[in-house]
């Protein structure tokens, strides 16, 4: 009898909970470039649309995609996975993760250019 009210009690306290916010989606090519970001780059930068970077040194990925041209976030990309980059050791990608990567950015950058 207690296990029962117990469940009851949980079951009715999961339904008065916040719905949790949908997660974007930008495509399935950019999906795949945000969960590779998600594990290889969360850790310093902020990767979404709002939020800071853990590491202040590091830019948050919508500023990168606002302030660099797809042929420099290409080359930096490219670079990191070869050679790292100031503080960043080298974080191996295949070119099609990279293209994901890339593709990503750009719907970042769509989602969160000014409004005029």
């Amino acid at each position: 009898m207690r296990v029962l009210a117990v469940v009851l009690l949980m079951a009715g306290l999961a339904g008065c909970a916040a719905p949790r916010p949908e997660r974007v989606s930008y495509g399935p090519e950019a999906d795949a470039g945000r969960a590779f970001v998600a594990r290889a780059c969360a850790g310093c930068h902020a990767i979404g649309e709002t939020g800071r970077s853990t590491d202040p040194a590091s830019p948050p990925f919508r500023v990168l995609a606002q302030t660099r041209s797809p042929e420099q976030l290409q080359a930096a990309l490219e670079a990191v996975a070869q050679h790292g980059h100031v503080q960043m050791p080298p974080i191996y990608s295949t070119p099609d993760e990279r293209d994901h990567i890339l593709r990503y950015l750009a719907a970042l950058k769509l989602r969160t250019a000014p409004r005029t």
